[in-house]
């Protein structure tokens, strides 16, 4: 949504300050009902914070890394199993 230049109305998750400013961040009803009564709204605000903190090539990038992470894994795995037990054939 913030991509496309909507308010973020963000849950206070474990590690929700974290990922996005406090502002954007909500604990209680009334937090919530103060967020969406705010007259303050900056569409460009939103997709600069997405643009500049999750842009495409980075983040492609990073899931390509973690494929590729997980099929070393996965393939080093697979050499362990058959050094513990030669009769495996994968």
């Amino acid at each position: 949504a913030m991509s496309k230049g909507i308010r973020p109305l963000i849950h206070n998750f474990v590690g929700a300050k974290e990922v996005y400013p406090e502002k954007y961040v909500w604990s209680s009803l009334d937090d919530i009902v103060n967020m969406l009564s705010d007259k303050e709204y900056s569409s460009l605000e939103y997709r600069n914070f997405i643009e500049n903190n999750y842009s495409l090539s980075d983040t492609n990038s990073k899931i390509i890394s973690e494929i590729i992470e997980g099929e070393d894994t996965k393939t080093q795995l697979n050499h362990n199993l058959i050094k513990l037990n030669p009769e495996i054939s994968l």
